[in-house]
C-alpha cells in the first residue's frame, strides 16, 4: 500500500495513553486492548495484534513524603514571598506606569498613554 488509491496491506499505529494516579495500570491496559481488539473483530479478515512498549504507573506520593513536603514548604516560604515581591516590583517598574522612586527626578520619564495612573510615594 504505497501508491495512491491502494488499500494498504498493513496498518501500524502507536498510542500514548497517559494515566492519572487514581487509575489502575493493568485495568487501563486491559480496557484499551479490549476496545482495539473489539473494533477489529467487526471486520472479517482483519487480524489485530496489540503490543505494549511501555507500561509506566503514574507518580503517587510515597508514605512519609508529606513530612518532607511540609519541611520544604516551611523553609522556602520566606524565599517564595521575596521572589513574588521582586517579580511584582520589576513588573510595576517595567510597565511604564510607575517610575523608579529612587531615581533622580531628571532621569524619570513620565508615563504615556491611557494606562497612566497617578501614584504618590507617601512621603
Amino acid at each position: 500500500g504505497i501508491n495512491t488509491n491502494v488499500v494498504p496491506d498493513r496498518v501500524t499505529f502507536r498510542l500514548d495513553r497517559r494515566m492519572v494516579p487514581e487509575e489502575n495500570a493493568a485495568e487501563v491496559e486491559a480496557e484499551l486492548r479490549g476496545v482495539i481488539e473489539g473494533a477489529a473483530a467487526g471486520f472479517p479478515g482483519i487480524a489485530c495484534a496489540v503490543r505494549r512498549i511501555l507500561l509506566a504507573t503514574p507518580l503517587t506520593p510515597l508514605p512519609g513524603s508529606e513530612r518532607l513536603a511540609s519541611a520544604m514548604t516551611t523553609a522556602l516560604s520566606p524565599l517564595r514571598t521575596m521572589l513574588i515581591m521582586m517579580i511584582w516590583s520589576s513588573a510595576i517598574q517595567n510597565s511604564g506606569v510607575v517610575n523608579d522612586i529612587s531615581a533622580p527626578r531628571s532621569n524619570r520619564e513620565p508615563p504615556t498613554g491611557s494606562e497612566t495612573v497617578e501614584v504618590t510615594d507617601g512621603r
